[in-house]
């Protein structure tokens, strides 16, 4: 291996870095659960491996990847969970990489609307309407993306917070707690919210019990 990859827009690339390497995956899809924490105590090299790899197509494209697929922006899944993987290996002493560069693509990610890059798609779709209404109007996007990108806003908040960045930490920490306004406090649990007065009526009206055949 002489440390050349092929980055999304189809340019040879290298890594100056002998030890690193250009990796990927269908997405980091709750990931954040367990197995970051797994990797990073038993194979902390390779959690080292995968944020520098995201940091090598930040460079190349200017833009982390929640599914590097063949190292292509793969829409694959929601949200970025690649950015908790990141924050988890800083967390737990593993620093090999330029932090500074990592918090400010995470910072990008989580406020940069989505777009087509490098003929693939980067970015949370429902980004705009989540920054307009701190939450996802069913009508809008996927509304479960509200929890999504919540949790994503807290990681990069717990970030900033460990860097001394205390702005982005109070932005980002006050974000962390969006996923509330999903909650229907009078059910206690996640609802759909619905901002349109014409999908509401047709809501008021749906019968969950009645089974329609043709």
């Amino acid at each position: 291996m002489n440390g050349e990859w092929v980055s999304p827009d189809e340019k040879v690339r290298k890594f100056t870095n002998p030890e690193h390497v250009a990796l990927g995956c269908d997405a980091f899809w709750n990931t954040f659960w367990n197995l970051n924490q797994f990797w990073n105590l038993v194979t902390p090299e390779w959690s080292s491996k995968w944020v520098n790899s995201q940091l090598a197509l930040y460079d190349a494209n200017g833009w982390l990847a929640k599914g590097p697929a063949g190292m292509e922006y793969i829409p694959v899944m929601v949200a970025e969970h690649e950015i908790p993987q990141m924050v988890s290996t800083y967390q737990m002493g593993i620093r090999d990489y330029d932090v500074e560069k990592a918090f400010e693509a995470m910072k990008k990610m989580q406020t940069t609307p989505a777009t087509h890059v490098a003929g693939g798609f980067a970015g949370n779709r429902d980004l705009v309407s989540y920054m307009k209404y701190k939450y996802v109007p069913i009508e809008l996007g996927r509304f479960s993306n509200t929890l999504e990108y919540s949790y994503d806003d807290w990681t990069v908040g717990q970030m900033a917070k460990a860097l001394g960045k205390f702005s982005e930490y109070a932005t980002f920490n006050d974000r962390g707690y969006w996923w509330k306004n999903a909650i229907n406090p009078e059910m206690d649990m996640l609802t759909c919210v619905i901002r349109s007065v014409t999908l509401s009526l047709i809501l008021m009206h749906f019968k969950p019990d009645v089974i329609t055949t043709m």
